[in-house]
């Protein structure tokens, strides 16, 4: 498992006076830093669950998630298509035989 794949598999366990919050390897920090108007704060080297070995961690503390401006989501435009009422579909008629074995079969 790599470092990208395994920090937002794998929460950390915040100690006391530590950053609660969201954690993120290295990797997803390269990734992303720059396209967010977010700072994660650089955690160092932390051993992390079902790892051998220590990844980088960068976290962001819980108060700045929760001061996050909440987006609006606005509804998709419909199509006429969409927007036209919906028929009931046609009966079928199921027509049964039953094989030489004597299963029955539709």
């Amino acid at each position: 498992m790599t470092d990208q794949n395994a920090a937002p598999l794998k929460p950390l366990v915040p100690k006391p006076g530590s950053i609660s919050g969201l954690c993120i390897s290295r990797a997803a920090n390269e990734q992303i830093r720059g396209k967010l108007s977010l700072a994660f704060a650089d955690l160092g080297e932390q051993t992390v669950k079902n790892l051998s070995r220590a990844i980088g961690v960068f976290g962001l503390p819980a108060s700045e998630i929760a001061a996050l401006p909440v987006p609006e989501f606005q509804a998709a435009p419909t199509s006429p298509a969409a927007a036209a009422p919906q028929q009931a579909p046609e009966p079928h008629e199921i027509r049964f035989c039953q094989a030489p074995d004597g299963v029955q079969l539709a």
